[in-house]
């Protein structure tokens, strides 16, 4: 976390770290400056199914990706 400048908060996160159940979230990762970033639509898929906002973020992150914006591309 230290790497990505995250801080730790007891509540108001909005940033999950998490280890994968299993690979095929590396598929279409990308690797930029030594950290792995998961495809955009593995993020949405994963947002899909999170706690809290996670659902209103994938709808928000779907109309960017629709949006198709420089730099976005899977």
């Amino acid at each position: 976390m230290k790497q990505l400048g995250l801080k730790t908060a007891d509540r108001g996160t909005n940033v999950l770290v998490m280890r994968p159940h299993d690979d095929v979230v590396h598929a279409e990762a990308r690797l930029v400056g030594g950290i792995e970033y998961a495809s955009p639509a593995q993020v949405v898929a994963d947002l899909l199914t999170g706690p809290g906002r996670s659902t209103e973020e994938a709808e928000q992150l779907m109309t960017v990706l629709e949006s198709r914006e420089s730099g976005w591309e899977s």
